[in-house]
């Protein structure tokens, strides 16, 4: 496709990543590559090195991609009444001119090449030394890796395109699902063998990312008809090699993995990093100005009196909301629900409504954990939502919910660029140990999978509580680890992937996601692929063939 055959030039950013050691920090430094050539590519190691960075960068286009993964799963839903129908969420009517699978495939084909470009290059560099062009290399495949498994779980089989296209070329045909995943073991395999186990630039690929990706792919392969009988130990085995290579750690509070000050910490496997200069945080194929996870799951707070529009709280994007159901899912003894769901929203300026004299620190909306009665409410000054509330139009807004407040954002300012500052989170340790989870209990030994999980619940356990947070062994099961996925990792991971894997997106979305179940008893079985979208099948006049049930 017309993507897929773009020069090397076209994927050189004016602002490249720099990666450092010493915080969250890292920043862009503006480059001028007008007069650059292509021969200059091909001979110059330090201009190379930045292509290599600018790899990193255009990660970031991936981190804004939210309503894919989180819309249409149990935890995540349409911010809207319950009528109605947005496909993408409500499986209904998905079509292959729909903009967000458009954009998906688009964007990973367009980092796809760029990775391909810098993987060819790296042959004609002059200077090049042996062991830095195998490292570079071998960390621009994990990269290329992670986009074509993300492609391959949306979409199924894909074409698998290696190297640099510099021709026309329109003839492209997909490879098989197990054509793709026999790829990616190959690649990060190749990788991991030549990646260093710790890097002195944070947020450079490592071992320990290769290794937890490939955990993720023989997790995954495990689940389809042509999975290795030793795909479940093998990813077992890998999480189990990051968890004790020793180079990270559950560190011992959740609420400092979300600090917004500790981005960089021991537990952080990886990360898509931003800049606190929000200016250098552009996203070239989203028109956004940075991370735009601190707007998720947000309402139109500012409209209520006493509460302003302010980076404290965000500028809401109103277009995702948690679930009744993940709001239910936090016991009394886990500190993770206080860091990652805001239920009191404090007054930023004073003001006045109705006689109500509002001071700054008011408490202005709460929304109990434990529902009040019409008597509770009406003995205090201020608003009261139940959950069952959430769709009730209130005098001001027509939803209104817990926030979240894990991907918080104080520098950001209030406006719809989603000029996040703060890092994108991809993978943690304390997935890791999840993924462990899952493995042992497919491979048949829960008592290793329980306490994989107990070591990420003892964590999760207010003080004095760890013994409640325990699980017994006979208590797990794939819905129990699914739920756990969800209390420490939501909107971070990939929800819908987690589902699709674990053959549990048809019974657990249309059981908890009303949305959904307005319009499904069932989710029917062609939703668990995305359409190929009709531009591409246009471009390449047919070679690409649709997915069953789109047309």
């Amino acid at each position: 496709s017309e993507v897929m055959r773009k020069n090397i030039l076209t994927y050189i950013l004016s602002l490249v990543v720099l990666l450092t050691t010493a915080s969250c920090d890292s920043f862009l430094e503006e480059k001028n590559y007008s007069s650059v050539t292509d021969e200059t590519f091909l001979t110059n190691e330090s201009a190379f090195e930045e292509l290599v960075v600018s790899a990193y960068s255009s990660m970031r286009n991936v981190a804004r991609f939210n309503t894919i993964h989180m819309m249409g799963t149990d935890i995540f839903t349409r911010n809207a009444k319950i009528e109605g129908d947005l496909p993408l969420n409500d499986y209904t009517n998905l079509t292959s001119t729909d903009g967000t699978v458009d954009a998906t495939w688009s964007t990973m084909y367009t980092n796809i090449a760029e990775c391909n470009s810098i993987i060819s290059r790296a042959e004609t560099i002059d200077g090049l030394s042996e062991s830095t062009k195998s490292l570079r290399v071998a960390e621009v495949k994990t990269i290329r890796a992670w986009y074509y498994f993300f492609l391959v779980q949306q979409f199924g089989g894909v074409p698998l395109v290696e190297n640099e296209i510099s021709t026309i070329s329109t003839d492209f045909t997909r490879n098989t699902e197990e054509e793709v995943y026999a790829f990616l073991i190959s690649e990060l395999e190749g990788s991991i063998a030549a990646l260093p186990l710790t890097s002195d630039e944070f947020g450079r690929v490592t071992k320990g990312v290769a290794k937890h990706l490939l955990a993720q792919v023989y997790l995954t392969r495990a689940y389809t008809s042509f999975a290795a009988s030793t795909d479940f130990s093998k990813a077992a085995s890998l999480a189990e090699e990051v968890i004790n290579s020793g180079v990270y750690r559950l560190l011992d509070n959740f609420s400092d993995v979300m600090d917004y000050s500790n981005q960089v910490n021991d537990e952080v496997i990886f990360s898509i990093q931003f800049t606190t200069d929000y200016q250098y945080n552009t996203i070239v194929n989203d028109g956004g100005d940075g991370n735009n996870r601190h707007q998720l799951c947000k309402f139109g707070y500012d409209a209520y009196p006493g509460l302003t529009r302010t980076s404290s709280y965000g500028k809401p994007l109103n277009t995702l909301m948690p679930t009744d159901f993940f709001y239910h899912l936090y016991a009394d003894a886990d500190a993770r629900e206080d860091a990652t769901i805001r239920r009191a929203l404090l007054a930023n300026a004073a003001d006045s409504y109705n006689g109500w004299d509002i001071a700054v620190g008011d408490t202005v909306i709460y929304f109990p954990k434990n529902d009040w009665t019409s008597t509770q409410k009406a003995s205090v000054n201020y608003w009261v939502f139940n959950l069952s509330d959430r769709f009730e139009t209130s005098e001001i807004t027509s939803t209104q919910f817990p926030f979240f407040r894990k991907f918080d954002d104080p520098n950001a300012p209030f406006s719809d660029a989603g000029e996040g500052t703060r890092d994108a989170f991809i993978f943690r340790l304390s997935e890791t140990y999840l993924i462990a989870a899952e493995a042992y209990l497919n491979d048949g030994n829960p008592t290793k999978a329980a306490e994989m999980l107990n070591v990420v619940r003892t964590r999760a356990a207010k003080d004095g509580q760890e013994a409640t947070m325990q699980i017994a062994v006979a208590d797990v099961n794939i819905d129990l680890i699914l739920d756990e996925y969800a209390r420490e990792l939501a909107g971070e991971t990939f929800r819908w992937f987690e589902l699709k894997r674990t053959g549990k997106l048809s019974e657990r979305v249309v059981a908890n996601n009303p949305h959904v179940a307005l319009h499904n008893t069932s989710i029917d079985s062609h939703y668990l692929l995305r359409p190929i979208p009709n531009s591409e099948i246009l471009l390449t006049n047919g070679s690409l063939e649709q997915n069953p049930g789109y047309n």
